[in-house]
């Protein structure tokens, strides 16, 4: 199986930006997948876990509702690297806090 970048966004390809990122998934090799339903992510995540396909990694999009929910749920079903690609005016807000979050990781 191709390794791939899951990309967790309501608007899917529909949205312009997400497909910029999904074209440079592509062009470094890699599948972009979406995935419309972010409550359904760890469930996604445990199934590829299983079949031996998981995916590089998260990237948790800008339409994203409670972002830093959904990177929980990825972080307590799965080990791998989580982005976030918030909308320009949630940047400073998600930033503030991500520095309160007690995810451990080098990227903190």
């Amino acid at each position: 199986m191709r390794e791939h970048v899951l990309i967790v966004d309501p608007a899917g390809d529909a949205d312009p930006e997400l497909r910029v990122i999904a074209k440079h998934a592509e062009a470094a090799q890699l599948a972009a997948r979406f995935l419309g339903d972010a409550k359904a992510v760890a469930f996604e995540l445990r199934e590829s876990i299983r079949r031996g396909d998981e995916p590089v990694v998260v990237l948790i999009g800008p339409h994203v509702e409670q972002p830093l929910a959904i990177a929980r749920a990825v972080h307590a079903a799965w080990p791998g690297h989580i982005l976030f690609a918030p909308r320009r005016d949630a940047l400073a807000g998600l930033g503030g806090q991500l520095r309160l979050e007690p995810m451990n990781g080098e990227n903190r």
